[in-house]
């Protein structure tokens, strides 16, 4: 490699000379077209340096001014720098160059090893990498990681705010694209240290299960971890595959799919490809796919089935089973697995609070109260109390206690990352509580939040079992204009 004859080819380092396609053929399988070379591509570049840098991994200065070098094009396909990759692993205590080629690129043929060039060792950096991992294993749960849950945050309100495309020029659509470029270094910055720090605990897993002699454990327990955020969108199809393909619950949720992943797609690193919102044929197709597997080849109850293989006691994974039967409908199941999950962790916020969600939907509201109580006693400043109000002003709801729901809603639709279904929970109560100025009050928050929102929106997120109780939130919607 080194000779442009493509537009987008770039030039290669030599400080780091070693490319490859592994890894990065999968998600990036086409030619690199311009836009995205002078766009995401390049602020992608940027967002990894600054992930090593954030890791202690290399300094900035390492890295050449205004020209590619962790990313590279050839004859216009994008390769990733593998010296760099490998290099890391070098400097990190407990890791290796072997390491990283098996875990990012899996076994290639004619791979030559890794040999040592001046300025590769680098004390000084393998004690920041060190600190940096002593941090990883001091987060116990996903919300202690702020910055996630603030960007996750970020991103949703950046679709909430995204305006009406078809009411833009085309001139006002390449301002939006621009505007949204610079937020792709942060997040692609993001997205990479998180997987770089993905590396430790499998690390220490592959290095325990090799030292005794079961390296064949290594793959089975790591797919036993759930609630992994890139995994939401197949599971949100497969329920989308239980439902009737003409049912107006499966053009609700078809429609909330577009909204949540409508980004998403095939060959999505490349900024020409349609997207799921572009094409939807290509969800439907998906879909459609999925609706000739057996239910019981459901994903989510998969993977909480294997997790509990590995270890039955763990709460996490208690809690995981519980979901798996919340997301198909079956409460009353799902309890008893969410209860196991608080019983083994009394200090299990996130358990009571989906303990909670569930006794909700059956209009059990012993179990609603204690659940939320307890729920915000152990998180008081959690990122999803805003669900955790909502889910009492819910409860209340049904009960007949307007005033006290309206209450609750209000505090819930106020509180940080609120999203439209939570204003919603907010309108409805103040309606059925008879505060008309309240409930004008959130009516164009809903809206805004969420263009288009109604009923089915409403009911596939809290699938309330009560049929007077739907009936009775269902009108008051729809007499919204909703």
């Amino acid at each position: 490699m080194g000779d442009r004859y493509y537009v987008t080819d770039t030039a290669l380092s030599e400080r780091f000379p070693i490319y490859t396609r592994a890894n990065v053929g999968e998600v990036f399988p086409d030619p690199v077209t311009p836009l995205t070379s002078t766009s995401a591509l390049w602020e992608a570049e940027l967002g990894w340096r600054d992930a090593w840098e954030r890791m202690g991994a290399f300094e900035l200065s390492e890295f050449p001014d205004g020209d590619f070098c962790q990313l590279g094009v050839q004859g216009g396909y994008c390769y990733l720098n593998a010296s760099l990759i490998r290099l890391f692993g070098e400097r990190a205590p407990g890791l290796s160059w072997q390491d990283m080629d098996a875990q990012f690129f899996g076994a290639q043929p004619g791979i030559p090893p890794y040999e040592e060039m001046a300025g590769d060792v680098r004390p000084d950096l393998s004690e920041k990498i060190g600190a940096t991992f002593q941090w990883v294993f001091g987060q116990t749960s996903l919300s202690d990681l702020t910055q996630l849950t603030e960007d996750r945050a970020r991103t949703k309100q950046m679709r909430a705010d995204r305006p009406d495309f078809t009411t833009l020029s085309l001139e006002q659509c390449w301002q939006k694209f621009l505007d949204i470029v610079p937020v792709h270094r942060h997040l692609f910055a993001q997205h990479l240290f998180t997987t770089y720090m993905a590396t430790v605990p499998v690390g220490v897993i592959s290095g325990v299960a090799t030292a005794v002699g079961r390296p064949d454990l290594i793959m089975p327990i790591i797919a036993g971890i759930g609630e992994v955020g890139s995994a939401e969108p197949s599971h949100a199809m497969w329920r989308m595959s239980r439902m009737p393909a003409d049912s107006a619950e499966f053009r609700a949720a078809f429609d909330e799919f577009l909204y949540e992943f409508g980004s998403r797609g095939p060959n999505e690193w490349e900024s020409r490809s349609p997207t799921w919102e572009t094409r939807p044929a290509l969800a439907l197709a998906a879909i459609d796919r999925m609706r000739l597997s057996p239910d019981d080849a459901d994903p989510a109850r998969h993977h909480a089935e294997r997790g509990l293989e590995l270890d039955p006691l763990d709460p996490f994974i208690n809690f995981n089973m519980g979901r798996s039967f919340w997301l198909t409908d079956e409460p009353n199941t799902a309890a008893l697995w969410l209860d196991r999950a608080t019983q083994l962790n009394p200090n299990y916020a996130q358990g009571f609070y989906a303990r909670a969600f569930t006794a909700m939907l059956v209009g059990e509201q012993a179990h609603v109260d204690r659940g939320i109580d307890a729920a915000v006693r152990l998180s008081p400043l959690d990122p999803l109390l805003y669900g955790m109000l909502g889910v009492r002003a819910l409860a209340l709801m049904q009960a007949g206690r307007h005033d006290e729901a309206a209450d609750w809603a209000d505090r819930a639709a106020a509180a940080p990352g609120a999203h439209f279904l939570i204003a919603m929970i907010a309108l409805v109560a103040n309606g059925l509580a008879g505060r008309e100025a309240q409930a004008q009050h959130w009516l164009p928050i809903v809206r805004r939040r969420r263009p288009g929102a109604n009923a089915h929106h409403f009911f596939a997120a809290f699938p309330i079992h009560d049929p007077a109780a739907r009936r009775r939130l269902g009108d008051e919607i729809r007499r919204r204009g909703l």
